[in-house]
């Protein structure tokens, strides 16, 4: 579970890094390519599906070599989403918790620091 959350981690880090310079050069493109096969070693299926919707949304907001603001908010909402399923896959369901109800939350944070 260590590894698998380092990897989680590590991997939220690059995103945010990528967000932050607001492109992604070939460095970054790499890191990504090594951090999704680590993935695919250790992740559930919902995080790999997830870690799809972000590739994607990263992809399509590089086709003008610029990440602007809105591409960014909806980058980190994925990511957000993303969270939830990594959390999840280390967790494991936590009784008395309502999934939907935290998975919005989770969302709605992120929406927060967004305004």
């Amino acid at each position: 579970m260590l590894c698998r959350g380092l990897t989680y981690m590590a991997l939220i880090d690059h995103i945010g890094e990528i967000v932050e310079k607001g492109r992604l050069d070939p460095d970054g493109v790499a890191e990504l390519r090594v951090l999704n096969h680590k993935l695919a070693m250790i992740g559930s299926a919902d995080v790999i599906g997830q870690f799809n919707d972000v590739l994607r949304r990263l992809d399509d907001s590089t086709d003008d070599q610029t990440i602007s603001d809105a591409e960014q908010a909806q980058i980190m909402q994925s990511v957000a989403v993303l969270t939830y399923h990594m959390r999840r896959d280390l967790l494991g369901r936590i009784e008395g918790e309502d999934d939907q109800q935290l998975l919005q939350k989770i969302v709605a944070n992120s929406n927060d620091l967004e305004d």
